[in-house]
């Protein structure tokens, strides 16, 4: 039994390095599920606004989203996940920072927070556009949310 997530992060206007995310997620109780999309309505993302080129762009991304913003289009789904997976350690964001760029892979490493267990996770990213697309797979259990994930799945 896994909770995989989804995210999907935008970058917008690559060319003037302005930031602007949208954070997307597809959760999956078991794989032969279908999936539950959603989005978190706040998100705060940040980098180094003297950068030049796109590498220092992605080297100095911040983000944090606040979980109690998850939207699923579903109320009582919206209250399942939230009051079984997220915030019951105390803690209230999910967090990254760019760790690493490989810009030749187009891919980058964050050291993502999750209910204050850090771990490294590698987004790929995907150029379209006036935008680049992040995109990668978390498993909640490694996150240390297997007792939480059992409860949600009850």
């Amino acid at each position: 039994m896994r909770f995989i997530f989804f995210i999907l992060i935008s970058l917008i206007s690559i060319n003037t390095f302005a930031l602007s995310t949208k954070v997307e997620f597809a959760g999956y109780k078991f794989l032969s599920k279908t999936k539950v999309g959603g989005t978190f309505k706040d998100v705060a993302a940040s980098y180094d606004k003297n950068s030049k080129d796109l590498e220092s762009v992605l080297k100095s991304i911040d983000v944090k989203i606040n979980t109690k913003s998850l939207e699923t289009n579903n109320d009582g789904r919206n209250k399942n996940i939230l009051t079984t997976l997220f915030g019951l350690k105390g803690e209230k964001y999910i967090s990254a920072k760019t760790k690493l760029v490989n810009l030749k892979n187009e891919y980058i490493v964050m050291t993502m927070s999750i209910e204050k267990i850090q771990k490294e996770v590698i987004f790929q990213y995907t150029k379209v556009k006036n935008k680049i697309i992040f995109s990668t797979s978390i498993d909640l259990v490694a996150f240390g949310l297997g007792e939480q994930f059992g409860n949600f799945v009850k």
